[in-house]
């Protein structure tokens, strides 16, 4: 979201007396101060800045702070002096809000429903704690519906709000997308932003995740306290089965569903932690519906690996790293730094022993093995935890175990299967089986079928980028991998057949687009 001026959304004297941006630098400290457990913490010295701490947005959780502390919120926002422009749109927004009520004679509570960069991000970033998936919604929803209330949707995903509408405004006739609110001449993303704010605020109840500064604030000036939290409200026996129970049941796009799988397999290795065949179905299903996340590839050999499947996690391990830069699943957005809050970095690091009795053949498990442990030993010795003598014994003894070998030149060439299941014809196959078991997946699958064929596409074409730039990158040929044999077999499954059928009949039908042909199928 690209945010105006101060000069834009405040007064002269307000940006005089209280806005310092361009006075003080911005904040490069991640959160606020380190340990702190109540709000005197940070009057003691040493401060992060020479004036004291950054303090950061998210809900207050300090020992001694008052429940109603947020009480004189909504009167502490009526004294901050807006452009005259500002206070238009947000008299608008009010007015809009109170329009809404004598209309349906009711007051209404709101459903942030936060994904955004959340899900589109490419490293694939676990911010579960702001995140709102659409299963969980749907429960809000029909909690709501039950109790004859009034329900406005809100979220950055427009397809997503309006599908969610759709769906249960054919029997309820008070759901609305907060969209349809808004004022007709807004300019840019901050106008938009603050009218849906002041909607939100109007409401009687607002529903979130509590990572959610937007609903945060929108609860704070107009309720005087925090938002309802989900992750709250159900616990993670109820947040699992409802992910399971409304999954499907709408058409979203690939990413939605994806993310949510995620959260998902989050959810089960925490309750289940000792049933990883159904955590491995649940993280391939979700690289099913998006394919292009380094760190879901990575989840998966870990599972394997935990499985004591080493050859098959050897091969997935491999196919990473001829299709992604693998430093990409390392990075602060996939792993978050290390700093515990990410499932899959606690996952893999617990795998320690199996690190320890790889196969010297396994050279790309111990390079990732390498890596892993690296970046975490690292992070640890700048911490807190650098005096954690065990895990250095554990770093040092992996790191002596690790085969000092180029993998390209001694590795025995495997992989072959990985190869054949990332063919077209193996992928929409795949997905034609995975979404014919239920009516709304044979309704779904169009679109499915068109998003894989789209994606396929762009992947070829970064590939022949890359071999373009670098020759040395090219794939050898599929006859020269050991397991060429074996994996050749795929070619004869249903699903690569199914496939191979469809783009067959695609293009005697004249090509163009697999989708409408694919729907012909559905009848």
């Amino acid at each position: 979201m690209n945010i105006e001026s101060a000069e834009e959304i405040f007064a002269p004297d307000f940006i005089q007396s209280y806005v310092y941006a361009g006075k003080i630098p911005n904040n490069d400290i991640y959160g606020t101060k380190p340990g702190a457990k109540s709000l005197d913490d940070f009057l003691v010295k040493p401060y992060q800045r020479s004036w004291g701490h950054y303090f950061y947005h998210g809900e207050l959780n300090y020992e001694g702070l008052p429940k109603d502390y947020a009480k004189d919120y909504p009167s502490f926002w009526r004294k901050i002096a807006f452009s005259e422009k500002i206070q238009v749109l947000l008299q608008e927004a009010a007015q809009n809000a109170e329009n809404l009520k004598s209309k349906i004679g009711r007051e209404y509570l709101s459903i942030h429903i936060r994904s955004g960069d959340i899900v589109y991000n490419p490293c694939g970033a676990f911010w579960f704690y702001k995140y709102t998936p659409a299963e969980i919604a749907m429960e809000l929803i029909e909690q709501a519906i039950q109790k004859s209330q009034a329900i406005l949707l809100f979220g950055e995903d427009s397809q997503e709000i309006e599908a969610l509408v759709e769906y249960y405004g054919r029997n309820y006739p008070h759901i609305y997308n907060s969209k349809e609110f808004l004022g007709k001449n807004l300019e840019n993303e901050t106008q938009i932003a603050l009218q849906e704010i002041i909607l939100m605020s109007h409401s009687c109840e607002i529903y979130t995740n509590g990572g959610s500064g937007f609903a945060r604030l929108a609860s704070l000036i107009g309720l005087g306290r925090e938002p309802q939290s989900w992750s709250k409200i159900f616990s993670k026996e109820e947040q699992y089965r409802i992910l399971k129970k409304n999954a499907n049941k709408i058409l979203f796009k690939p990413l939605q569903n994806s993310y949510s799988r995620m959260l998902l397999a989050a959810l089960h290795l925490e309750l289940f932690p000792q049933d990883l065949e159904s955590l491995l179905r649940i993280v391939k299903e979700a690289i099913v519906y998006n394919d292009k996340v380094a760190t879901y590839h990575f989840f998966e050999a870990m599972i394997l690996l935990a499985l004591d499947k080493e050859a098959k996690a050897e091969a997935k391990a491999k196919w990473l790293f001829e299709k992604f830069d693998v430093n990409t699943i390392f990075t602060r957005g996939a792993f978050d730094g290390f700093l515990g809050r990410n499932f899959i970095a606690r996952f893999a690091l617990k795998q320690y022993e199996k690190f320890l009795s790889l196969q010297k053949t396994s050279v790309y498990l111990n390079l990732l093995a390498s890596k892993l442990f690296g970046i975490e030993f690292a992070w640890r010795a700048q911490s807190v935890d650098s005096k954690n003598t065990t895990f250095k014994g554990h770093y040092l003894s992996l790191i002596k175990s690790i085969p000092q070998q180029n993998p390209i030149q001694q590795s025995s060439l495997t992989g072959a299967t990985l190869r054949f299941q990332s063919h077209l014809a193996y992928k929409l196959g795949n997905a034609m089986i995975l979404n014919s078991k239920s009516l709304w997946g044979m309704i779904r699958l169009p679109y499915v079928l068109s998003y894989i064929k789209e994606s396929h596409k762009i992947e070829q074409q970064q590939y022949q980028e890359r071999i373009k730039k670098n020759p040395k990158l090219k794939l050898p040929p599929l006859e020269s991998y050991a397991d060429y044999k074996e994996a050749i077999q795929i070619k004869n499954y249903t699903s690569y057949k199914l496939g191979e059928g469809l783009i067959a009949a695609n293009r005697a039908g004249g090509g163009g687009n697999i989708a409408l042909f694919a729907q012909s199928l559905c009848g």
